[in-house]
């Protein structure tokens, strides 16, 4: 599934705002508009397991709220930002 607004894979985690913005996968596939949803980055979490090449942060994908089952959670849409 895609983002109606920007046509990415819901499913992939986006960055706006000089990564200062990322979306959930979780909280963008349950949104009614179809759209990447956004989040404070540093809302995210970290987690040494999940460093790789790409992500030598080793941000979480979901939120913290889907991590721990309270989310999803609303955000700023993709056609926000």
């Amino acid at each position: 599934m895609t983002c109606t607004h920007c046509g990415k894979p819901l499913r992939r985690s986006q960055t706006r705002d000089n990564g200062r913005l990322k979306s959930c996968p979780n909280c963008s596939k349950q949104s009614p508009a179809r759209e990447h949803v956004f989040h404070p980055a540093d809302s995210f979490g970290a987690s040494d397991k999940r460093v790789t090449d790409e992500h030598p942060d080793g941000v979480q994908s979901w939120c913290a709220a889907c991590r721990t089952k309270q989310g999803p959670v609303t955000g700023v849409s993709c056609s926000a930002l």
